[in-house]
This record gives structure tokens, sequence and C-alpha cells, in this order.
């Protein structure tokens, strides 16, 4: 158990798992040091169509992604495409294809990229985590997604 009444920054040591943890006050949790990365990516995201992203060769869906082993928080996203938008461009980070359970990150217009760092969304054990760029007037070339998560117990 965790201690009560924790301090932000408090660090503690969980012998169930092996690992030792952070209370993020922000965040209002308990969350692994070490983080985790999960990596995606996509040649090409066509203007006005949505398009899921791709772990190596096999592409996401709406029934497949990162299937996760341990219950966690998504923590940070970046995104980032060889072109300069004209017009902004959404990618969803979605918790079983969810339209509910999702953070939007989103490339502005002049930019061909961004970072979120303030991220809060949860998933548990066996939750699959999906990469979904949202219909747009630009085209994404060579999207690479980099999303960092944290373990939570």
């Amino acid at each position: 158990q965790f201690p009560t009444s924790p301090l932000s920054g408090d660090t503690f040591y969980r012998t169930d798992v092996n690992e030792i943890f952070i209370y993020d006050e922000s965040r209002l949790k308990w969350l692994s040091i070490d983080k985790n990365s999960l990596e995606c990516s996509r040649s090409i995201v066509e203007n006005n169509i949505s398009g899921y992203m791709y772990v190596g060769e096999s592409p996401q869906s709406s029934t497949n992604g990162f299937r996760m082993p341990y219950n966690g928080t998504i923590v940070g996203i970046t995104i980032n495409n060889s072109n300069i938008l004209t017009s902004n461009r959404t990618l969803d980070i979605r918790v079983n294809n969810s339209e509910s359970n999702r953070i939007q990150i989103t490339i502005t217009s002049g930019n061909s990229g961004a970072t979120l760092t303030d991220c809060n969304l949860d998933f548990s054990t066996n939750d699959l985590i999906q990469c979904l760029a949202l219909s747009g007037t630009d085209t994404l070339n060579n999207v690479i997604v980099k999303i960092e998560i944290s373990r939570r117990i």
C-alpha cells in the first residue's frame, strides 16, 4: 500500500512490483518513476481522410492497437510529420477506440509537430491504445507519434 497523505514528489518502493513510484500532485496519483514509450507511425494520411497509425507493418484499427500489460496513465505525447501545415490537424489517442476516453493533440497551422506533457489519461490492463489522425484539409507525411506512459497501481 502507498502512504496516506502524500506530498508532491514523495517516492515509495513497491516490493510487490519491484518498482519505485512518485506521487504526482498535478495528477493526484502515484505513478512509476520509470516511463515506457509506445511508438507508431504512418507514411501518409491524405487530406479529408481519417487514418489509424501503424506499428511496424501492422495497422491499428478500432479493434487493434497497443494491448496494455498493466494499469497506467498516458503522461505525454509528441507527434511530428515532414511538412509544415497550412491548417490544424488533430490526432486522437484513444483507449479502446472510445471517442470520450481519449486525448487530442493538434498540429497547428505553420507547424510540423506538437507536444503535450500534461496528459492524464488512465488505462487498465488489457485495454487497447489506438492512434487515429482525424480528417483535415492538410495531408500528413511521414508521421511519427510517441506516447509516454507510467504504471499506475
